[in-house]
């Protein structure tokens, strides 16, 4: 008896020891989700509706892309975050955002001390939106028009490290480099019916620092990609090369603030957030199976501009303007293209988690210039209605 009684105190005591672990490594699970959809009406000029005429349509529709269900796990240092989204499909078969699959996000995380190792599907360290629109942004930016969307939930790996001296976060990633390396547009997408191969040597690498000293934050970021599209039948090949590198500023005051993004970038079309194809467009000469013309590189610039308002904790105001340029050089002849929005947001919240935003959008689809000789005006857009969000 009198040995039995010191073995259960000796367990007990172990027990006890043993609490703080256990409660260190219990789990926790968040469940989480955002209902979206869109009401608004398209006027586009005639030059760009398709149609040789001024055409007007309503849109009436759930944002697939951007709704959401999910889920949030914790225990210890060990983390995860799977989120899916609905696949809602139009009168024409295709989702409203162009996606294929369920799945936003599926990444797990390992807290290791000195910072933090991700692996699956997040947000890339080049993702820092500035402009919040949503209308036809869809996640809250609008990177076909100067806001730079950065890497939309890629596939690789990431590692975090905070740096407390700057209050900021250095990010370093290695992710999927297949995502939109398909070329779609221009010749380059057919070969005169060549049979096609894309061959990759290294993942997509990206980086970013985020600082703030106060109500300044400022942020860097930048990426590079590197493929070879092969001409299966002559066994010719391209080698496509991307970079970008941008800078943001934020500063906030009060009520008010404004926030800023610049950045340059080469075949941007290519880097794993696409962007629109008519300002990123690669063009092949016809004559590249016969006498192996090297691909010219597009070269991307854009900025944004930001700033709004806080009325209330119920109403606010925000309004944008950004411009995206491409340039490229077609066997010596220069080709340009622009675009541009503005854009006005009036966020209003009708009760906790439910928001309406009402929105206008005003885009200048741009001029193609070859060798400095206009080809005619593409026209703009405009977009006025309301987006609704309920997040639970």
């Amino acid at each position: 008896m009198r040995k039995l009684l010191v073995l259960l105190v000796a367990a007990a005591f172990v027990f006890t020891m043993a609490l703080p672990a256990m409660a260190a490594d219990e789990k926790k699970v968040e469940l989480y989700g955002s209902v979206r959809v869109m009401t608004y009406i398209t006027d586009f000029d005639k030059e760009n509706s398709g149609v040789n005429f001024d055409d007007s349509d309503l849109v009436w529709t759930l944002d697939d892309g951007s709704s959401r269900f999910g889920a949030r796990f914790k225990a210890g240092d060990i983390g995860a975050n799977v989120e899916l989204r609905p696949r809602f499909r139009a009168s024409n078969g295709t989702s409203t955002d162009g996606s294929t699959g369920m799945l936003r996000q599926w990444h797990a995380t390992w807290n290791f001390g000195a910072g933090t190792l991700l692996l699956g599907q997040a947000y890339g360290p080049t993702f820092r939106p500035i402009c919040n629109e949503c209308l036809i942004g869809g996640g809250g930016f609008l990177d076909g028009y100067g806001d730079m969307g950065g890497s939309v939930r890629e596939p690789g790996m990431q590692v975090w490290f905070p740096i407390k001296g700057l209050n900021g976060m250095l990010k370093l990633a290695a992710l999927s480099p297949a995502e939109d390396s398909n070329p779609v547009v221009g010749d380059i997408a057919s070969w005169a019916g060549a049979g096609t191969d894309t061959d990759f040597t290294l993942p997509q690498l990206e980086a970013s620092l985020s600082m703030a000293f106060g109500p300044l934050d400022v942020g860097f970021r930048g990426l590079y990609k590197t493929f070879d599209f092969v001409n299966t039948d002559t066994d010719q090949d391209v080698s496509i090369d991307t970079y970008l590198l941008g800078i943001d500023v934020a500063y906030s005051m009060g009520p008010f603030y404004v926030k800023g993004l610049a950045y340059m970038a080469q075949n941007l079309y290519y880097m794993s957030s696409a962007g629109a194809p008519q300002v990123n467009w690669i063009y092949k000469p016809a004559s590249f199976v016969a006498t192996g013309i090297d691909l010219e590189d597009v070269d991307n610039t854009g900025w944004t501009v930001a700033a709004g308002f806080k009325f209330s904790d119920k109403v606010s105001f925000e309004a944008s303007y950004g411009m995206k340029m491409a340039e490229q050089d077609r066997l010596g002849v220069d080709y340009e293209r622009d675009t541009s929005a503005l854009t006005f947001l009036l966020p209003i919240t009708i009760a906790k988690g439910f928001t309406m935003t009402p929105e206008v959008v005003l885009t200048d689809e741009g001029e193609e210039e070859i060798a400095g000789v206009g080809q005619g005006d593409r026209g703009n857009r405009a977009y006025y209605g309301i987006y609704w969000r309920i997040d639970f």
